[in-house]
């Protein structure tokens, strides 16, 4: 259930970064995918957002969470 709660959270946080714009899906276990019509250098800004916005934290009272990501110019 703690999983469970975590992915939602990270999810949700997800979704908010992306914006209306994007499509965000889980992709498997515990990966997203996210589909933006912005610019790669848009898109290293919205993953740093989320990046402070999990980091050192932990999402309701799970595990710490932490993000790596990439793709086609977002490396």
């Amino acid at each position: 259930p703690v999983g469970d709660a975590v992915l939602a959270d990270v999810a949700q946080r997800l979704s908010l970064c992306a914006g209306d714009q994007s499509v965000v899906a889980r992709w498997g276990g515990d990966e997203f995918l996210v589909i933006s019509p912005h610019q790669p250098e848009e898109c290293r800004g919205f993953f740093g957002l989320l990046t402070a916005d999990l980091h050192g934290g932990e999402v309701d009272g799970g595990p710490r969470v932490r993000l790596s990501a990439g793709g086609p110019g977002v490396r």
